[in-house]
């Protein structure tokens, strides 16, 4: 990858990384291209996915100028922010399907755009059994349904929705879901309807609507040639369908209320539609449309633009007019979201404005452009994600890993790495330093929460806590209740003097266990002889797992640095431990 994406070269390792700070989602993009030059490939690739589902359309499709790109802090030599995203986004969708177990819960989603998309593919991972419908006879929203080839090759996409299906996305195409009789039971419902419905200005009889003329172009239904076209707006829809009617043969304009810095169109699609032959007349708002014989005519008024203090420069209309004559007059000024499903079943979740104003209301979550109105895909992303941690947070299942630590190995990692896959969350508790181990006295606290941090940063779910060094141990039951009872990660050499532990019947009665098998004995057997253990079969999972056979102790005896993670080995040496 390092050497697909050489400008990563350029990166300055900013202390404020502008590139973080400016993307649309605030993705770690300078911890990625520092594990890419360290070779950390797939970590980059899982860390990015962390942040964004869908950099391969994000990479092309998003306004990089206006966010991470422009942000970066090398002026003169920036790094290609835009193709780091696509290329890990695209990459990842080779990295081969992980699923959690089963949780036995229903998720139907009614829409089957990115943002809805998005929402299926991590619920399915997530373990979660989940159904979509979709009025379309396909998936993919505007993006499979308008976006013009040119501007979105959809190879990659269809890679990612044949990788849903194998993840177990039951699909339903061409079906308007009406109410909810037209859907399975379900016990969350996720509505991404999008934002289809266009703004219109004016009728049929003077305007057309940009997304059906996209549609049809999509059809190759579309036949106009050797005509005087104007397209009112200036955003990303608007220079689609001009570069659409330009390539036909067209005399094509575009007319917009702002001028081309303050429109919401990315700057690139500007640019290259400024190549093609595509005129754009900045600072001009249509007023009235008056058919004159086969033509239109359009009186515009001249607009002066004005600081109002928010992120574009408004606009103020003045007296000076301007008429323009043409054929065709396409509207693109916007779209406004399908709510209609939401209004005939769910009416309360929408403001006396119309909208809906939380992602989630009880089971019942809205994303993407159902929510936030015509936006970008970095919302959809955002979105679906906010809606997937809600709804996870309440199935939450929870796994504690305690030990000393001392320090942190690569059969820590491996473990912890397994478990941040399986789990929704990941709880490392190291002792305290008043707990002792074969009479010797653990290295400083503070040290081995700083190099489990640092090695567990990248994984996600996992969380170290400093629960033991803020109270007196009290004994594993105790902790295991103060965390309300998270599945137990519990070594196979304590199995034979677990009936010891304090409240034994308390603790196995009220809590899960895991015990990983790494071939050191048979660990069924051990419960299944134990006549302490042998009456709690179901409370044990035991997993068979291939960890490097190493442990701390030896570490401390030997400094090899290939017992632990890189990152644990610099701190220790920076820090002169052990």
């Amino acid at each position: 990858m390092k050497n697909k994406i050489t400008s990563i070269n350029n990166c300055l390792n900013c202390k404020k990384a502008g590139c973080n700070n400016n993307c649309f989602i605030s993705t770690n993009i300078k911890d990625i291209i520092n594990l890419i030059k360290e070779d950390k490939i797939e970590e980059a690739i899982n860390l990015h996915y962390n942040y964004n589902s869908i950099g391969f359309i994000c990479g092309i499709l998003c306004d990089h100028m206006r966010g991470c790109l422009g942000g970066c802090n090398n002026k003169k030599n920036p790094v290609s922010t835009n193709e780091l995203c696509y290329l890990l986004g695209a990459e990842r969708l080779n990295l081969p399907i992980y699923k959690m177990k089963p949780r036995n819960k229903h998720v139907v989603i009614i829409g089957g755009g990115v943002a809805g998309m998005i929402a299926a593919e991590k619920l399915l991972e997530a373990g979660f059994e989940v159904s979509l419908y979709e009025k379309s006879n396909k998936l993919g929203g505007v993006l499979n349904l308008v976006m013009p080839e040119f501007r979105y090759d959809m190879s990659v996409f269809n890679k990612w929705e044949e990788r849903l299906i194998n993840l177990g996305l039951k699909v339903y195409l061409n079906r308007t879901v009406k109410n909810l009789s037209d859907v399975e039971q379900f016990d969350y419902l996720v509505v991404a309807t999008g934002a289809g419905i266009a703004k219109r200005l004016y009728d049929d009889s003077l305007t057309i609507d940009a997304l059906k003329i996209l549609e049809d172009a999509k059809l190759n239904k579309l036949n106009l040639n050797g005509l005087d076209i104007v397209v009112l707006g200036g955003g990303n829809t608007a220079y689609d369908v001009a570069r659409v009617v330009n390539r036909l043969g067209n005399n094509v304009s575009i007319a917009y209320r702002r001028d081309i810095i303050n429109s919401p169109a990315a700057i690139k699609e500007v640019e290259v539609a400024v190549s093609e032959g595509v005129k754009v007349l900045e600072c001009i708002a249509p007023k009235e449309i008056t058919i004159l014989g086969n033509k239109k005519q359009i009186r515009f008024v001249k607009t002066n633009l004005v600081n109002d203090g928010g992120t574009r420069l408004n606009f103020k209309e003045t007296t000076d007019e301007i008429n323009i004559t043409c054929d065709l007059v396409i509207e693109a000024i916007g779209a406004n979201s399908d709510l209609k499903f939401i209004k005939e079943n769910y009416p309360s979740l929408i403001n006396e404005k119309g909208y809906v104003t939380d992602i989630e209301n009880n089971n019942i979550y809205v994303i993407g452009d159902a929510y936030s109105g015509a936006s970008n895909f970095a919302s959809a992303n955002l979105t679906a994600r906010i809606c997937v941690s809600k709804i996870i947070e309440k199935e939450k299942r929870s796994v504690l890993f305690g030990g000393s630590f001392n320090p942190p190995t690569i059969a820590h990692y491996e473990i912890i790495k397994y478990l941040s896959k399986n789990y929704d969350e990941v709880l490392v508790l190291p002792n305290g330093d008043t707990y002792t181990f074969a009479g010797k006295v653990l290295d400083s606290f503070k040290h081995r929460v700083n190099m489990l941090n640092e090695m567990v940063k990248y994984l996600p779910n996992v969380k170290v806590l400093e629960l033991e060094n803020d109270q007196e141990f009290m004994g594993t039951y105790y902790t295991l209740r103060t965390l309300n009872h998270p599945t137990f990660v519990l070594g196979a050499d304590c199995l034979d003097k677990l009936h010891l532990w304090k409240h034994f019947d308390e603790l196995m009665t009220e809590n899960n266990f895991i015990v990983f098998n790494r071939g050191e004995s048979n660990i069924s057997n051990m419960i299944n002889t134990n006549i302490y253990l042998n009456k709690y079969l179901n409370k044990f999972e035991i997993i068979d797992l291939n960890v490097p056979d190493v442990s701390s102790t030896e570490f401390r005896k030997s400094l090899n640095k290939d017992i632990v993670c890189k990152e644990v080995y610099d701190y220790i040496i920076k820090n002169e431990l052990y």
